[in-house]
């Protein structure tokens, strides 16, 4: 994790089995969809890499915590 007042990352990953990111991008569950949505409400992206046999790791970037609203919104989110 790194935080500053201009951006904050969150990595998680793991040594686990790993998937084909391109089966990844045809078939999609809900669960991977569901940060990717999540994130871009609050103005952040998602970032997910795995390989087979290799594991998966799962990156969430804002890029200004400067844009934070009275309401908790963010100036450059969907939400």
């Amino acid at each position: 994790m790194q935080y500053s007042d201009q951006m904050f990352n969150l990595t998680v990953a793991d040594d686990g089995d790993g998937f084909s990111t391109d089966v990844f991008e045809d078939k999609r569950g809900l669960g991977l969809k569901n940060i990717e949505t999540r994130a871009a409400l609050i103005g952040g992206t998602v970032s997910i890499n795995s390989t087979p046999g290799k594991g998966c790791s799962i990156a969430v970037s804002l890029n200004s915590l400067n844009n934070l609203q009275p309401d908790g919104t963010y100036s450059d989110s969907f939400g």
